[in-house]
């Protein structure tokens, strides 16, 4: 367990280790699989355990990933209830994570109710081949199908203390992602999204009751991309995003981040009544100089005081429209004080009964 300076979660866990073969040092392993991973903060830290960056697979052979169950004694020693942010260093449904380390894992959430769990990924489509059932942990086994298959998956799979999400970082991988995690509806008392590193728009289609409003029914409101089709997946409040997480990118490399592609994501969740947690606005803040004319914060979009950098592509940009880039004291653009107040948001879900 770790304390961590993520400020949607209490502390990290991470189970899932790596160590090097031909020095025997330990750390960590993953694998960069979408536009996203670029500049993988977890990828760059690996440095200090004496262990390569991740890459795209070809170092799999040079490692020996294994379960440390020291890291799960910890969570099951602690009774203060706690938000868990598991394997924030890897990805617990990589394809490199033995099922039987994922039923550890899982056995241990089954074993602290007390505490919530958040599980991050970003390979979704791996989620429901890999997630335990509750026989396998006890029995040891899986169990044949019965005739009621709806009922047993439904008392068999779903865990009320796990926040389950995805990452996105623009348009395409929401559309290739978000329909993957909507499939998964029934596992968990919250789906997420944590679009970080933002490095686009993206436009989440609200939907929610059958005629295509968005009603307060079990203060289900909702965030929906995609068509996923078929009566299987009718309407019920766990069937849509219930959490939204944004963040530009930090760090010495960072990508370029509009706060208007924050600001649209803030005002879609508002919108469909879905609570929204901005992290940070990230290290390369980019927007148009005549979008910083509010110098003075006397308007919701305002900047309260932001040092401008006019000139960023090497050369004299001083026409209306030209780039610019906000430069912010903390380096992560990770205080919301000095941020426009309508970006200043940072809600949790609400986790009815369902």
């Amino acid at each position: 367990m770790a304390e961590t300076s993520i400020q949607w979660t209490d502390h990290s866990i991470n189970p899932i280790r790596a160590r090097l073969l031909e020095s025997g040092t330990i750390g960590h392993y993953c694998e960069k699989i979408a536009p996203g991973c670029k500049n993988c903060y977890a990828s760059n830290l690996q440095k200090r355990f004496q262990m390569p960056a991740f890459g795209g697979g070809q170092l799999r052979d040079k490692v020996g990933i294994f379960l440390d169950e020291s890291k799960l004694d910890e969570v099951r020693r602690r009774k203060k209830p706690t938000k868990y942010f598991w394997c924030d260093m890897s990805d617990l449904f990589g394809d490199w994570v033995k099922p039987e380390w994922v039923a550890k894992c899982f056995a241990t959430m089954d074993a602290t109710p007390q505490h919530t769990h958040q599980l991050l990924t970003k390979r979704p489509e791996n989620i429901r081949k890999m997630w335990p059932l509750y026989w396998d942990l006890i029995g040891g086994h899986r169990q044949p199908a019965t005739s009621d298959e709806s009922n047993l998956l439904g008392t068999k799979l779903h865990r009320a203390n796990v926040w389950l999400g995805t990452s996105i970082s623009d348009q395409e991988t929401a559309n290739k992602a978000i329909p993957e995690l909507l499939r998964c509806r029934e596992l968990a008392s919250v789906l997420f999204l944590s679009a970080e590193p933002l490095l686009g728009p993206v436009d989440l289609s609200r939907v929610g009751n059958h005629d295509g409003t968005c009603a307060n029914r079990f203060d289900g409101n909702c965030l929906y991309v995609g068509d996923i089709g078929g009566a299987e997946y009718a309407w019920s409040p766990r069937n849509f995003i219930q959490w939204v997480i944004v963040g530009g990118e930090s760090g010495p490399h960072a990508r370029p981040c509009n706060p208007k592609w924050i600001r649209s994501l803030v005002e879609q969740c508002k919108a469909a009544s879905v609570p929204c947690f901005v992290k940070q606005l990230g290290g390369n803040i980019v927007l148009r100089n005549d979008e910083v004319e509010d110098q003075f914060n006397n308007s919701d979009t305002g900047w309260p005081d932001p040092h401008v950098e006019y000139d960023i592509h090497g050369f004299r940009e001083n026409f209306q429209g030209a780039d610019c880039r906000v430069c912010l004291q903390d380096k992560k653009g990770g205080n919301p004080d000095e941020w426009p107040a309508d970006l200043r948001v940072r809600e949790f879900p609400i986790v009815n009964a369902l």
